[in-house]
């Protein structure tokens, strides 16, 4: 008798389990329909790839690309996301980064340095081993937007050139919205700008997209692309 009761809880723990799984693939596929439809129906490219999604689209004349890729490792077999909205600009040399606040000491250390490049190229990427002459700026921003960022450049000019106060403004409200603070890197032939969380929702990948678009019109015009609706929410 105890067998079978043993036998008929564990059938029914199974069952419990595969009807979770089986709900969890499925509500997961309705809001992958879901994100795939709003993209299409805002006129934006999507292309699904293994752990992600890549996006193609134009806004006010901006052409960007998006890419959501999450990377893991044994030791971390959820994954990280990590969100990057690029477009085309005029060629520079001339760099401007900004992104969350660093210690003090990072920004006063050699940045082809060993721990500052290990930081660098968690907020960049394979970008940063070439970013070298460049200084920290505090004249970029109000004091509030230095309080939260920390802002390299090769010129303070150029950093007071990008960020200006609607810029800074609309930067704030991203990092309000997504509970931590975008990397903005404006260098050679692109834009970028980085989150290290996943814009999964229609909602939050638009809300990127706006505030790249807000930038990337400061940066100079970007090349090509013909002008569309503008993608304005409310953050």
């Amino acid at each position: 008798m105890e067998d079978i009761i043993a036998a008929g809880f564990g059938l029914a723990m199974f069952a419990v389990m595969f009807g979770l799984f089986a709900f969890l693939i499925l509500n997961q596929r309705k809001k992958t329909a879901a994100r795939i439809a709003a993209c299409e129906a805002r006129g934006w490219k999507y292309t699904a790839v293994k752990k992600g999604f890549h996006l193609e689209g134009d806004s006010n004349g901006v052409p960007w690309t998006l890419k959501l890729i999450v990377s893991s490792s044994n030791a971390q077999s959820s994954g990280s996301p990590t969100t990057v909205w690029e477009t085309p600009v005029a060629p520079s040399e001339e760099i401007v980064l900004f992104g969350p606040k660093l210690p003090p000491i990072l920004t006063q250390l050699n940045l082809g340095g060993s721990v500052v490049q290990m930081v660098l190229k968690y907020l960049l990427g394979d970008d940063a081993r070439d970013i070298v002459n460049v200084k920290e700026v505090h004249s970029a921003g109000s004091s509030s937007f230095n309080e939260l960022f920390t802002v390299l450049a090769t010129t303070s000019e150029r950093a007071n050139e990008l960020i200006d106060s609607e810029v800074e403004s609309t930067v704030l409200k991203a990092k309000e919205r997504f509970k931590t603070a975008p990397v903005v890197l404006r260098w050679r032939d692109k834009l970028q700008v980085r989150l290290m969380v996943g814009t999964w929702s229609p909602e939050d990948i638009e809300a990127l997209v706006t505030l790249g678009v807000e930038v990337a019109e400061r940066s100079g015009r970007p090349l090509g692309g013909q002008a569309g609706p503008m993608l304005r929410i409310d953050f």
